[in-house]
């Protein structure tokens, strides 16, 4: 009997070995996965902070050139896709679209905007000349795909 008992607690040390392995396995690969994941939403966060400044820089880059002259703004036709263009210290919009920014692909879409009878900004109603709607769009390739953040805004012609 005594026989029996040692060679029965020498196949269990087997599983308990085997069983300890596979747990510690498992608990190694949960590990390095949730590092890559946390990796790759650091990665994203810094990526998402990038396109926030430049979509600030767009929108103050607008306002620089509606500073200029707002003839630089009406303008430019409605409804097409511009790229900010930074050249011997000024900004300018063009149609031609320039390198990226680290990766990062900026435009810049104006539309019309519209006033109705209480002068409020509005759907439909009279056309207001002197102010646009501003549509600022970054977009880039994430680690996870591609990615886009936009920002809306208006521009008026302060000047006049």
């Amino acid at each position: 009997m005594h026989y029996f008992f040692l060679h029965t607690r020498k196949g269990f040390a087997t599983v308990e070995i085997l069983i300890a392995a596979t747990i510690i396995s498992v608990t190694l690969i949960a590990l390095v996965l949730a590092t890559g994941r946390a990796v790759d939403l650091s990665i994203e966060s810094v990526e998402r902070v990038q396109a926030s400044f430049l979509l600030e820089e767009s929108a103050e880059s607008v306002k620089l050139i509606r500073d200029t002259a707002w003839t630089s703004i009406s303008s430019l036709t409605i409804g097409t896709t511009y790229y900010l263009n930074f050249s011997g210290a000024t900004w300018t919009l063009t149609t031609t679209p320039p390198a990226t920014v680290d990766g990062y692909t900026r435009t810049i879409v104006f539309s019309n905007v519209y006033r109705d009878g209480s002068d409020d900004i509005a759907g439909a109603g009279t056309l207001d000349d002197g102010t646009r709607l501003v549509t600022s769009t970054v977009s880039w390739n994430s680690v996870s795909g591609p990615k886009t953040e936009s920002i809306q805004f208006y521009v008026a012609n302060i000047f006049e």
